[in-house]
């Protein structure tokens, strides 16, 4: 038995040459172009613009009370109002159909237009449930403004703020507001209420918002709207 061993290496001889390594010249072409100072900081946004849910005339008297709530009072105070007077406006729309239809049971649906559509101005649920009782035919405009329903229960009119930013990466003030306003068109016929449900005598305020997520920052405006308006409504008598 025989063990053949291989091995790999360099059979060329060492080289003995000394010369100096050949040396390249550099043929970079010089950089003629002139120095430029760098753009100054600031105005990056300038012009762009965004829209928001923003009545145009939201009372300081109505944000500090919404500031006041629960949820407006926590983490430092509430300092975005996004919708609050939205959601406040809602629930005393809903609380004034339930005094109009005299019940909490699914009928009061069908007064939900007529106490925010035609009939006299009011503009807190204290007031026009008062005029409810004397017999009135009330119209609710709330802090969020008109608050114009079709046949169907949706808004007619609303607002949106217009926001720009200016030359300093801030949004510009005053916000231009727009009034948004449905075609004849979309306009129906008061719709009946079908189905039968019973009250029990007692308004119960429930809501799906966010409170994580890319849209965690409206859920505490509403969330404070709403407990504005059940405290106003109990406090005058629920």
């Amino acid at each position: 038995l025989a063990l053949v061993a291989a091995s790999c290496g360099d059979d060329k001889k060492e080289s003995t040459d000394t010369a100096a390594p050949t040396t390249v010249a550099d043929t970079t072409p010089e950089d003629t172009t002139p120095a430029t100072d760098p753009a100054p900081a600031g105005g990056e946004l300038a012009g762009m613009k965004g829209t928001t849910p923003l009545p145009p005339e939201l009372s300081e008297d109505f944000k500090a009370r919404v500031v006041e709530t629960p949820t407006g009072s926590a983490d430092g105070g509430l300092t975005d109002f996004n919708y609050a007077a939205e959601t406040y406006d809602a629930i005393v729309i809903i609380a004034l159909a339930i005094e109009a239809a005299g019940t909490d049971g699914l009928e009061h649906a069908g007064f939900i237009v007529d106490v925010s559509t035609g009939g006299d101005s009011c503009t807190s649920f204290a007031e026009c449930n008062e005029m409810l009782a004397a017999g009135a035919d009330i119209n609710y405009d709330g802090f969020s403004g008109t608050d114009v329903a079709n046949g169907n229960g949706e808004p007619l009119v609303g607002v949106y703020g217009v926001l720009e930013f200016g030359d300093d990466n801030r949004i510009i003030d005053p916000t231009e507001f727009i009034t948004a306003e449905s075609p004849d068109s979309a306009v129906v016929e008061k719709v009946a209420v079908e189905g039968a449900r019973a009250g029990d005598g007692v308004l119960s305020i429930g809501s799906l918002l966010p409170q994580t997520g890319s849209l965690a920052f409206l859920g505490a405006p509403m969330f404070a709207g709403a407990e504005l308006a059940i405290a106003d409504i109990n406090a005058a008598g629920g």
